[in-house]
């Protein structure tokens, strides 16, 4: 996931991100801020895609992926700095993140109660 996708609106798919305000500079604010308004939104996404990772495939070795997890649903002090940094609402951040984290995995669980379904009328169904 790259930057431009968690700003992306796709209606269709996925609810709408949560915008950022990249134009908007006061007059004391230098142009060189673009390059660590991109880096804040890039870390972000970083931010969201552990705690995504950790849905998908459980904590890792450090802890990471879980800390992420716990720091975006309870809107911690990582999710405030970083979308503080990025100019992000962190609340619509976090209510973002987890309208889709329930689009993917909700198909996803349908997607296995499917599977094991099948496999079940697989393996009960008599030998010829």
């Amino acid at each position: 996931m790259t930057a431009e996708a968690l700003h992306h609106t796709d209606a269709s798919s996925r609810p709408a991100a949560p915008a950022v305000a990249r134009s908007r500079r006061s007059a004391t604010e230098p142009e060189s801020c673009e390059p660590e308004l991109a880096l804040w939104s890039a870390a972000l996404v970083l931010l969201l895609e552990d705690a995504t990772d950790y849905l998908r495939r459980g904590d890792d070795k450090r802890g990471i992926r879980g800390a992420a997890y716990r720091d975006v649903m309870q809107a911690g002090p990582m999710l405030l700095h970083v979308c503080g940094m990025a100019r992000v609402d962190p609340h619509l951040a976090r209510e973002w993140w987890q309208r889709r984290a329930r689009c993917i995995f909700g198909t996803l669980d349908s997607r296995k109660a499917q599977y094991r379904a099948t496999l079940h009328n697989v393996t009960s169904s008599p030998s010829h």
